[in-house]
């Protein structure tokens, strides 16, 4: 009766050891896509913010031709028809 009593207790410790590893490795996976998240979320706010000032830049370039435009031609005839 002992001996299946100290059996029992070694098949139960050798499971909750596997456990406890199957666990830790998936706590680690866990953070280790957290940590990816996080830093894929980084990369897209800089593409983001890159993306931006390409556009602010391109719109800076059209209002100061338009600017040309008006201070050349005048407001009224711009507003009908603008030579290309």
């Amino acid at each position: 009766m002992q001996d299946l009593y100290q059996e029992a207790i070694n098949y139960f410790t050798k499971v909750e050891d596997q456990l406890n590893t199957k666990y830790c490795q998936f706590q680690q996976e866990q953070e280790q896509q957290v940590e990816m998240t996080t830093e894929k979320k980084k990369e897209y706010k800089e593409y983001l913010l890159r993306i931006y000032k390409q556009i602010l830049s391109e719109q800076i370039k059209i209002d100061a031709k338009e600017i040309k435009k008006v201070k050349k031609f005048g407001i009224r005839k711009t507003k009908q028809k603008l030579p290309c």
